[in-house]
């Protein structure tokens, strides 16, 4: 019945008798009121989208965005469709500002800056294409007689097999370089128009927050990996903060349908590799895989941004993929000839998500790291090596940061997350064990019990810690119920404001030396992705050295933000 509906819709479109538009309209009023049921509130009725200037919006009237916006009211994202539409037949899609939160739509809130701005959108369909004439990007004009601009795209889904599947309309915005918000629609899509859908969209379960750091420095590049049609296909979405050129249409690349087969894979070969002369070998050697499943045009534009800003650029990547590790792209043509060719030892690189679902809160620019909690123990226990140079690192920055020591116990642990003591910066040099199909995965502890994600992403963090997890593993993401996870993840949707962590097992002495050396740095003035990205690049563009340590570390957060630390006379 729905098809019909839109069929009908699209026939109203072209009608010129208006004879027949009125036998047609009457049609469409009596497949609507079969459809629509009892009234339901904040919803756009379609007796009265056929009396209105129709552009695409079956849910809220233009009224109702065109609202005016009070100073400081919140903002979300505005992506008005039909909720089925049919595989190659052209449709309308308006995507703009609105101060109604339309309750069929994911959507960020939008804290716009005030006065004359112009905002940036980009979208993205999974198997939906542009009709003739059509772009993906266009330029919003905030204006105090048009607060809430749109633009309307028409699109056409592409032909499948399938009888119905869902799809998704998504709209990045960004402002100067900055990513301010994220919405997202889902829609049903049908072979023909006698398909009558058994499928419904998707609906969020509630809105969403910024989820990104705001106050810092525009990233010179953010890369934004979207899941495509397909398993294994990802959208990719580039922006600037320069005046560049970046591509118009989401380039497609895929990584096949086990990803998470080679996140497990690529830890299990660098622990096996860690100390044998091919280590850096097989990382350059990852390095270029991973380049390869990215689209062509990143290199390309990561050169022009690092040559226009004349300084190691920096990079937000914002993916929904979470298995594979992209700051290990290799770069054939380096911006630092003296540094690897990975991308995060020749950017500044920091990594973020776009969740549909309970989004992480915005992270603060800055971390005031005045009150440092240290969890490390001896482990005594059969079976797990004791850690002897984590235990000298942790006394270490109880010495040099007035570091509180918090014995590496569960139930002491999750005292320590949920506020006793209380800690603006949290550091674990403990075990870890990435496992996520079996019954240890996590940070391991002294009493042979495990910090499991799931456990951490059921705490609140509300006095959002900067966190480095030293411990093995424990920076490879997973996917949840469809959603990403892992025990980074985890923290930054309990409330950390950022996150360090390593993708597989790291050795204890590097390790240790590369966090002190982090913090002493961090406490000199330098940012934590930068100081991670000279770690990468200290020992030349071919190191010797046979420990894959510090290539290890993912860093969670704004390739901008800073963190401050006391001078080591505070104490918890």
């Amino acid at each position: 019945m729905r098809a019909a509906v839109i069929d009908l819709l699209s026939r109203l479109d072209e009608l010129e008798d208006p004879a027949e538009e009125e036998r047609v309209r009457a049609q469409l009023l009596e497949l609507l009121a079969e459809l629509s049921g009892p009234p339901q509130p904040d919803r756009f009725r379609f007796e009265e989208l056929l009396e209105a200037d129709f552009s695409g919006d079956p849910l809220i009237t233009t009224e109702q965005h065109m609202a005016e916006r009070e100073p400081g009211q919140p903002v979300y994202a505005r992506i008005d469709t039909l909720d089925t539409v049919v595989a190659e037949h052209p449709f309308e899609v308006t995507v703009g500002l609105t101060t109604v939160l339309d309750p069929e739509l994911f959507s960020t809130v939008m804290d716009l800056p005030p006065g004359d701005q112009r905002i940036t959108v980009h979208v993205t369909a999974d198997g939906i294409s542009l009709e003739p004439g059509q772009v993906w990007r266009h330029e919003l004009h905030v204006k105090d007689d048009e607060p809430l601009p749109s633009v309307t795209l028409r699109l056409k889904a592409e032909p499948q097999l399938a009888e119905e599947r869902e799809a998704r309309i998504q709209a990045l915005y960004l402002h100067h370089g900055h990513t301010i918000g994220f919405g997202s629609r889902s829609l049903i899509v049908t072979r023909g128009a006698d398909v009558q859908p058994e499928l419904v969209p998707t609906t969020p379960e509630a809105e969403g927050v910024l989820a990104l750091p705001r106050g810092l420095p525009a990233p010179d590049l953010t890369i934004d990996i979207r899941r495509g049609r397909f398993p294994g296909e990802l959208m990719w979405v580039f922006d600037t903060s320069h005046d560049l050129p970046v591509p118009d249409e989401a380039p497609i690349t895929s990584v096949g349908d086990a990803p998470r087969e080679y996140a497990r894979s690529l830890i299990l070969r660098a622990n096996a590799r860690e100390g044998q002369s091919d280590l850096f070998a097989f990382l350059r050697g990852i390095g270029k895989e991973i380049a390869e499943a990215m689209p062509p045009e990143w290199t390309a534009l990561l050169a022009a941004v690092a040559d226009r800003v004349g300084r190691p650029p920096l990079v937000q990547i914002l993916s929904e993929e979470p298995h594979i590790p992209w700051e290990l792209a290799w770069l054939d043509e380096r911006i630092d000839p003296e540094a690897p060719g990975f991308l995060a030892a020749q950017a500044c690189v920091g990594r973020w998500l776009l969740s549909e679902r309970n989004p992480p809160w915005p992270a603060p620019p800055a971390v005031d790291g005045e009150r440092m909690a240290a969890i490390w123990g001896e482990y005594a226990a059969p079976g797990w090596q004791r850690l002897l140079a984590a235990e000298d690192e942790g006394r270490a920055l109880q010495a040099r940061f007035g570091a509180a020591h918090v014995p590496a116990t569960l139930d002491d642990v999750t005292r320590c997350l949920e506020g006793a003591p209380q800690a603006d910066v949290l550091h674990f040099a403990v075990h870890g064990h990435y496992d996520p199909g079996g019954g240890m995965d996590g940070l391991v502890l002294t009493d042979q019990r495990t910090l499991d994600p799931t456990v951490v992403r059921g705490m609140d963090l509300p006095h959002r810690p900067f966190v480095f997890l030293n411990a093995c593993q424990v920076g490879m993401g997973r996917e949840v119920l469809g959603d990403y996870g892992g025990m980074a993840m985890a923290l930054v949707k309990a409330g950390a404001s950022a996150v360090v962590a390593p993708l597989w097992s790291i050795d204890d002495q590097h390790a240790a030396r590369v966090a002190l050396e982090f913090y002493a740095e961090i406490q000199a003035g330098a940012q934590p992705a930068d100081v991670l990205r000279r770690a990468r690049a200290a020992d030349g563009p071919e190191p010797s050295r046979a420990s894959g340590t510090c290539f290890a570390y993912q860093f969670f957060g704004h390739p901008a933000m800073r963190l401050s630390l006391a001078n080591g006379s505070s104490q918890l």
